[in-house]
């Protein structure tokens, strides 16, 4: 007899949530069984219990997202108290319903209570996910497997106001996406320049435009705004899932707005927006740490922060600040490489490249095809201090390696085609924003992939990088 796929879940009726200070994957496990969920229970843990506490707004959310479920927020249990949580989960298995358990807020208490748990509901899927992880799945045993079938993208079903308001408010503060209304100028300009037009000539026209019929004097900083959210609409992104001038509120008083927050890919999006008059008013430092300070402020720990600043070179001093700060920039010099279209596309659009990792590293070739757990390529790369590293995911291959600065961008891609010379199709490239180093996802002939892996390979021998 098969034994079960222990990596596929079932799609539950039932789904238990432990409620701390962070939500995101609480909130990923309602978006991906949204359309089978009748019974949610909300469990308050590690909080003072307030009425606008994390366990009173994820309930809240719930009851606003999925009106077909019935929500229970239960008593909150201590940081120490192994024995609520098995007996919260005792009370709901006896009822005649399939369950889901995201032990997701239950930190170090996870330890003491899912062993037991487990011995008792073997059958029980546990399931768990850092902010920024896949989710995976906590076995008897103390095994730990994949989960598979689920979609990265299912919190996009949720209106960014709607998640806004879920993960940044807390007890004292709300957060509110303010409506606004979109020139007609700068509607056709974003168009204009998803059709492959310059952004900079379609857009300084259209404020041009806008200013001059204005009776109030508009400054180009809302005006870039709502650029950037027309251009964000353009590349297929849903306009509930978009919010500009984000504000969080202590009471009636505004404490902090971010320009604009973008949900899409599984996580939201903050896009900080400034045009050259606007950051010369600030030093690039001091703008990088504040962004941060935003994220770490209000954010869940799954938000990507994009420092967009289209008429500034950072330098590379920068560049290294906002990488330790895990800050994606899109500057003059990316622009130089990519139009601005394709870099919010990147960003937004397509999600990063995180593959399982196995546990034992060889050198220059990568496998990654085993999971154990999750590794960032480009944070691998930097800690390998190799020039040249090739990762193995078993369907693609990935290659970073290190470039010459003075190589012009279009030279690159066609060197590595030659290379591979039938044994595969460069099916991805992008330079990074330094210009040091540039990342290429190839897709190998079947019968023919250790001749791709020695192609590239070769490359370090190569004059051609």
């Amino acid at each position: 007899m098969t034994a079960p796929d222990e990596s596929q879940i079932v799609a539950p009726r039932g789904l238990i949530l432990f409620a701390g200070q962070r939500l995101w994957p609480q909130i990923d496990a309602l978006a991906q069984w949204a359309d089978t969920l009748t019974d949610v229970i909300v469990v308050p843990f590690d909080e003072l219990a307030g009425p606008a506490g994390a366990a009173d707004r994820l309930a809240s959310f719930v009851g606003h997202s999925l009106p077909a479920a019935r929500v229970a927020k239960l008593a909150p249990i201590g940081p120490d108290d192994a024995d609520a949580v098995a007996s919260i989960v005792d009370e709901a298995c006896a009822a005649d319903t399939s369950w889901v358990l995201d032990a997701s807020g239950l930190t170090r208490l996870g330890s003491y209570s899912i062993p037991r748990i487990l011995d008792r509901h073997p059958h029980l899927p546990v399931i768990y996910r850092d902010a920024n992880g896949p989710w995976q799945r906590l076995l008897p045993g103390g095994r730990i497997g994949k989960v598979t079938g689920l979609d990265p993208s299912a919190i996009d079903r949720f209106t960014v106001a709607d998640l806004l308001a879920v993960t940044w408010s807390d007890e004292e503060r709300s957060a509110r996406v303010e409506p606004r209304e979109f020139p007609v100028e700068i509607e056709r300009a974003a168009g204009a320049t998803i059709a492959g037009a310059d952004w900079e000539d379609e857009f300084s026209r259209a404020a041009g435009a806008v200013r001059a019929r204005a009776t109030n004097k508009v400054g180009y900083g809302p005006l870039f705004e709502a650029f950037v959210v027309c251009l964000v609409r353009g590349i297929g992104v849903a306009a509930d899932d978009i919010g500009i001038s984000a504000v969080l509120y202590d009471g009636q008083r505004a404490v902090q707005e971010v320009d604009v927050v973008v949900n899409a890919s599984g996580r939201l999006h903050v896009i900080d927006c400034k045009l050259s008059e606007e950051h010369q008013a600030l030093p690039i430092g001091d703008q990088i740490r504040a962004a941060y300070a935003t994220r770490e402020h209000l954010g869940d720990g799954a938000d990507q922060v994009i420092l967009l600043r289209p008429s500034l070179v950072v330098d590379d001093e920068f560049l290294s600040l906002c990488h330790s700060y895990d800050i994606q920039v899109i500057d003059k010099a990316t622009l130089a490489e990519e139009s601005l279209v394709a870099a919010l596309r990147r960003l937004l659009v397509t999600s990063a490249i995180r593959v399982p990792l196995t546990t034992s590293i060889p050198r220059t070739v990568v496998r990654v095809s085993v999971i154990d757990s999750v590794v960032d390529l480009n944070a691998e790369f930097s800690q390998s201090r190799e020039d040249h590293r090739i990762y193995d995911t078993g369907q693609f291959l990935v290659l970073k390696y290190r470039v010459d600065k003075t190589t012009p961008y279009p030279d690159l891609q066609p060197r590595l085609e030659k290379l591979l010379d039938g044994a595969g199709t460069i099916i991805g490239f992008h330079r990074s924003q330094s210009r040091a180093s540039a990342t290429a996802i190839g897709r190998p002939v079947n019968d023919r992939r250790s001749d791709a892996i020695r192609a590239l390979r070769s490359l370090r021998r190569n004059s051609g990088n």
